[in-house]
Parts: structure tokens; C-alpha cells; sequence
């Protein structure tokens, strides 16, 4: 996917996380999509951060490789490293030119909206790479997250 420069950081998150989000009921808590956007988060982070130059596109990153080895037990290890992998592989493929660390917030403004907002973080020098229009001050768009 190229850089678009229109789309703001919570607009790109959503669309690399949208397989997992297609997946939920419509009734989803604001705790269960909380917890079902830890893994595209985790792995978007995870390929970010790798520092292995050698590392081939779709291959796990270092700390999603030691994750595996040391937290997950081994009868879920082969399973947990296939989806691993498929969110590895979209990064890579689709979003390579979103490089930028990310933190996921949700919650529900006064209204009952659920809202997702990305963080964005990384060195100062990064800024400058960002779309100037996301340094605006202007309200979010409210993005639904229920199936069309």
C-alpha cells in the first residue's frame, strides 16, 4: 500500500487490523476489541522495532520469535505462530511504509461512540515524515467499527 497522505494514523491502523475486526460480533465491549487489536498492535510494533536487516518480508520479527519461545505454551505454539505470521506478512506487504511505533487506545466518549485512537511515537526526527495535517488540531472522525 503507498503512503496516502490523506489518511490520518488511526485510519491506516484500521484498515491493517480490519481482518480482525470483521471477525467480531456487532455487540463487541469496548474490552473485547481492547483485547482483539493486541496482536495486529503487538506485530505492527514487533516489525517496526526489528533491527535485523536480514530479516525477509513475512518472517517473524526477533520479538515475536522469543514471544513464541518463551510465553506460549508449546501445544498452542504452532497455531499461535500461524496467525503471527499472517499479520507479519500484511504488514510487511501492505503496510511497509507506515514505520512508525503505535499505541492503541479504547474507550467510549459520552455519547456511547467507541472510539480507537493511535498513538503514534518515535524519535522527534520521524515528525517530519508525518503528514503535516495530522499535527492539526481539529475534532476526530468518529470511524464505525460496525460491519457495512
Amino acid at each position: 500500500m503507498p503512503v496516502r497522505n490523506d489518511m490520518k494514523a488511526s485510519e491506516i491502523f484500521l484498515e491493517y487490523s480490519a481482518p480482525m475486526r470483521e471477525g467480531l460480533p456487532k455487540d463487541v465491549t469496548v474490552e473485547q476489541l481492547k483485547k482483539a487489536l493486541l496482536v495486529p498492535e503487538l506485530v505492527w510494533n514487533a516489525v517496526v522495532m526489528e533491527k535485523n536487516p536480514s530479516r525477509r518480508p513475512g518472517q517473524l520479527p526477533t520479538l515475536l520469535l522469543s514471544t513464541l519461545k518463551n510465553d506460549v505454551p508449546e501445544k498452542a505454539r504452532a497455531t499461535s505462530e500461524l496467525m503471527l505470521k499472517f499479520w507479519v506478512n500484511r504488514k510487511d506487504l501492505l503496510f511497509a511504509d507506515y514505520q512508525w511505533p503505535l499505541v492503541v487506545e479504547v474507550y467510549q466518549n459520552l455519547k456511547k461512540d467507541v472510539i480507537i485512537r493511535i498513538n503514534v511515537h518515535g524519535p522527534e526526527s520521524l515528525r517530519e515524515h508525518f503528514p503535516k495535517e495530522w499535527n492539526e488540531k481539529k475534532g476526530a472522525e468518529i470511524i464505525s467499527i460496525q460491519k457495512k
